[in-house]
């Protein structure tokens, strides 16, 4: 299987640090193309130094217009939209820009040539939203999937467990999140007061996309979950508190 990443940014970049880093883990999958509007120079230096998870620890260099790890070559595109690209051949687009809501933005890759794209957040425009351990038997033939987000990512298979279990009458569901790039890093002017406060300095109580998304995961239980989120002062790690009514 061929994939090519779109947006080398913190999913981007974790998912070749992944292939990279364990190769024999994903046996006849190659990532051979890599697209971001940053300069190379800017795309090798940040995977190779990462705030989060550490410096990498085998070899980064850039040659011939690729990212050379550990003497494997990924090359490297620098366009705002893929479907200018050749994709001919690659059977799966990780969309990983954090852009592409709509249906028209998330479709780039296959104008482009790829067989299907896998958006890694949520996505509007996703022909089906899936969560794995809660929903991937809904899998077919779908051209644009959504990977949801990461709270729904955590709260869905553990629902899904609850209700076919013991079934589930309702429930109430807080994530304690991370902040995100979406957040002021000092304070700033934003959509409301909560949001304006500075990101590694603040509790931020907000909302969140995982009751909608959960819905569209488990529509049997859709209206069951409530939802709210606090966004906290650590640049990584998140947890969902679950409180549910069982029958």
């Amino acid at each position: 299987m061929k994939l090519f990443i779109n947006g080398f940014g913190r999913i981007g970049r974790s998912v070749l640090r992944a292939w990279m880093g364990a190769p024999d883990l994903w046996p006849g999958v190659e990532v051979v193309g890599i697209n971001d509007i940053a300069a190379a120079e800017m795309c090798a230096y940040l995977f190779q130094y990462d705030s989060v998870f550490g410096p990498w620890r085998g070899s980064v260099a850039l040659a011939g217009g690729c990212l050379v790890v550990n003497g494997r070559a990924v090359p490297l595109h620098r366009v705002s939209d893929i479907s200018a690209l050749d994709l001919a051949g690659m059977d799966v687009v990780l969309e990983c820009t954090g852009r592409a809501d709509g249906r028209e933005v998330a479709l780039r890759g296959v104008r482009a040539g790829a067989r299907r794209v896998l958006v890694s957040g949520p996505s509007a425009g996703a022909d089906v939203t899936v969560v794995l351990g809660a929903n991937e038997a809904v899998l077919r033939d779908q051209v644009v999937v959504s990977n949801a987000s990461c709270t729904t990512n955590a709260l869905a298979p553990l629902v899904r467990l609850l209700d076919e279990g013991w079934g589930l009458v309702t429930g109430s569901m807080t994530t304690i999140h991370c902040y995100t790039g979406s957040q002021p890093t000092v304070d700033a002017p934003a959509a409301d007061f909560a949001r304006s406060r500075a990101a590694a300095l603040s509790m931020v109580p907000t909302t969140t996309s995982a009751q909608r998304l959960l819905d569209l995961v488990l529509p049997e239980l859709a209206g069951r979950i409530e939802g709210s989120a606090v966004r906290v002062p650590t640049a990584s790690v998140s947890a969902v508190d679950l409180a549910v009514m069982l029958e």
